[in-house]
């Protein structure tokens, strides 16, 4: 069933916010459309670009969605970009030149971006809305976001999968198991909380070893050498592409197991390392993917038919699950109701604030989303998914897991 984005707000997400009191107000009779200004403080040129491309298309096609179904009555949305090109120096100057032209919230989709945001969205009370939380994020909780979930409980969920289904430990032995990573705030969460869960399940994971080497690091030789005889290994994010490329030329045979980061650059993986090195690497994701037969998947299928060439939509669903319609949709959803309350010419940063820590949702199919008055995340499930050369696609392996 093809859907349209309003059929979904109205009949499929289960939200307070669209039976709040007031939600037709704020239109046209106060003086005619007021533009709400949306920044972002992204990587259009730097080694995230892949992800964040396609994650700026998604933003974009849904903006341009409620602006022509005047979605938000009585305002036009206008989305502004700043390339901080993966250079944390360029974050603070990206995020002076946001608010200097007037953006009410500001995308941060790096976590090291967020983090090096937060105290300024604190002072100034401009909501930062990231891709995930550290502790450091939401300890204490205040003005940043995350459309993911908490990389560490998230962790937890997903390596319990894995030893539960993927590797027969009682049978087998503990499965020796290794981490090769970025040194960096979102991938160093990461390796902390997949040493502790294995060091905590000594009876399933045997730990060879845990490597974090320096961003922008593209060659592994010393970590493939010290990891060559495990049974599992989980490369992160960007540079997983380069590692296993590099494992598998080398004819070791490990299984690969990763976080959701790497649906995002599965166009990047798919032609760095090809479908034979990939097969059989499972992962896990806090939403559901292309082509399910459920509300978020349908709209993003409808919005690349809608604003693109059909050679330009594939490749950006090639591309990968950065192209988040899901991720985007709670955002412009706590706008819309933060202008029913305060109205379009009233609307802060406060009023985005206080939307959002009220908001949830359920669309069919899908776990619920939320937030809180102490809540910065709102992803609490993840499924896992596996890479299969037969189809050349991700395939679901599980049903949704708490990650609580």
């Amino acid at each position: 069933m093809k859907c349209c984005l309003k059929s979904l707000m109205v009949v499929l997400l289960v939200s307070v916010l669209l039976t709040a009191p007031g939600l037709s107000c704020g239109g046209r009779g106060d003086g005619g459309e007021v533009t709400i200004t949306i920044g972002a403080v992204t990587d259009f040129t730097g080694p995230a670009s892949p992800a964040l491309l396609n994650a700026y298309y998604a933003v974009t096609d849904l903006i341009k969605y409620y602006n022509e179904e005047g979605l938000i009555p009585g305002v036009r949305l206008k989305l502004i970009t700043y390339d901080a090109q993966y250079n944390p120096a360029r974050d603070i100057p990206g995020y002076d030149w946001c608010k200097e032209r007037g953006a009410k919230v500001i995308l941060a989709p790096l976590e090291s971006t967020a983090t090096a945001l937060k105290p300024f969205a604190e002072r100034d009370h401009i909501v930062v809305y990231t891709a995930w939380v550290s502790q450091a994020l939401v300890e204490p909780p205040g003005w940043v976001f995350a459309y993911g979930g908490r990389p560490r409980e998230m962790t937890f969920a997903f390596m319990k999968w894995v030893g539960d289904e993927l590797w027969d430990w009682e049978t087998r032995g503990p499965a020796k198991i290794g981490f090769v990573g970025w040194r960096e705030p979102l991938e160093n969460t990461l390796e902390s909380a997949f040493r502790e869960y294995c060091q905590n399940h000594p009876d399933q994971f045997e730990l060879v070893g845990s490597f974090m080497a320096p961003v922008m690091t593209v060659t592994f030789s010393g970590e493939i050498m010290a990891l060559k005889g495990c049974d599992l290994i989980y490369p992160c994010a960007y540079s997983a592409g380069y590692f296993i490329k590099d494992f598998r030329n080398k004819g070791y045979q490990a299984q690969f197991i990763s976080d959701g980061n790497i649906t995002a650059y599965r166009g990047f993986f798919e032609d760095l390392c090809g479908w034979d090195k990939l097969d059989g690497t499972v992962c896990y994701i806090g939403n559901r993917w292309f082509g399910e037969p459920y509300p978020i998947p349908e709209l993003a299928d409808e919005l690349l038919r809608k604003y693109h060439s059909p050679s330009k939509a594939e490749e950006i669903k090639r591309g990968g699950l950065a192209y988040g319609i899901g991720q985007h949709l709670p955002l412009l959803e706590a706008l819309r109701q933060a202008v029913a309350e305060v109205g379009p010419r009233n609307l802060d940063g406060q009023a985005v604030y206080n939307s959002l820590i009220k908001f949830e949702m359920q669309p069919e199919g899908e776990a619920k989303w939320s937030y809180g008055e102490t809540k910065r995340w709102l992803e609490d499930y993840v499924a896992v998914y596996k890479w299969s050369a037969d189809v050349q696609d991700l395939v679901r392996l599980s049903d949704w897991l708490p990650a609580l």
